[in-house]
């Protein structure tokens, strides 16, 4: 009987291996190829598997340590509440322009990933956007931290708007999906990435044309009065006053 490679042996496991023997968190594992080590026979107390694995280090430092696979597994266990879930690759790049971010630093996430779906192993990808609360001391985190206005983002994505998306109709939807959020070490927000469904970000130094101005006036009017209705159902956002402008 052949050897069958073990259930746990995938890339969060080398991945893990990896970082803690060469001691760089940055290792992020693309790829592992498994096969037995000895010919039927040669060996007696144990299973040996040969392990090839492809990966890759973050010698700039440019990417957080802990973005990677196994990161984007639990995140997305979470948000789509399915736990066979396993993160094949990965790939990020910054969000935005430079200049277009202000309270936070802002990571494109593409995942591929498998699932299991009626008895068989299906293969999809997905886009997501990883807002991280800034870490380098200095003038503009200080601002951030004694504000709480990142902290308030991530209750108005996970929570608020969560509730009032629920007050209207789909197609009227008032914004991407919060999908994990962490409150320190370090503070970040998971959210849907509206790019991957057909939106775009506008120009700032050249606005928007009158027919897309009309479409935004009237999704603000939309969230206007779920937020009305919202707050007349619950009082305990009283956290939102917590703002630049106080």
């Amino acid at each position: 009987m052949a050897l069958e490679t073990p259930t746990w042996l995938n890339l969060c496991f080398m991945e893990k291996v990896l970082r803690k023997s060469e001691n760089d968190n940055s290792i992020q594992v693309i790829d592992i190829f498994s096969k037995p080590a000895t010919n039927k026979g040669d060996n007696y107390t144990s299973d040996m598997i040969r392990v090839n694995v492809e990966y890759s280090s973050d010698q700039d430092g440019q990417t957080p340590t802990w973005l990677n696979l196994c990161f984007m597994e639990k995140v997305l266990r979470k948000s789509e509440n399915d736990n066979s879930i396993q993160v094949i690759d990965i790939f990020s790049k910054p969000a935005t322009n430079k200049g277009d971010n202000y309270t936070s630093d802002m990571i494109r996430v593409n995942v591929e990933y498998s699932r299991d779906q009626d008895g068989r192993k299906i293969t999809e990808k997905k886009s997501v956007i990883l807002k991280i609360m800034p870490s380098v001391e200095g003038i503009r985190k200080d601002l951030i931290v004694k504000s709480r206005i990142f902290y308030t983002e991530m209750s108005m994505m996970t929570d608020t708007l969560d509730k009032m998306n629920k007050l209207i109709q789909p197609k009227y939807r008032l914004s991407g999906k919060g999908m994990y959020m962490q409150e320190d070490n370090p503070t970040f927000l998971v959210i849907e990435d509206l790019v991957s469904l057909g939106y775009r970000l506008a120009c700032r130094h050249s606005g928007l044309d009158l027919d897309h101005c009309k479409l935004a006036l009237r999704g603000l009017a939309r969230f206007h009065a779920t937020s009305v209705a919202i707050c007349e159902k619950v009082n305990h956002y009283e956290l939102m006053r917590n703002t630049l402008l106080r």
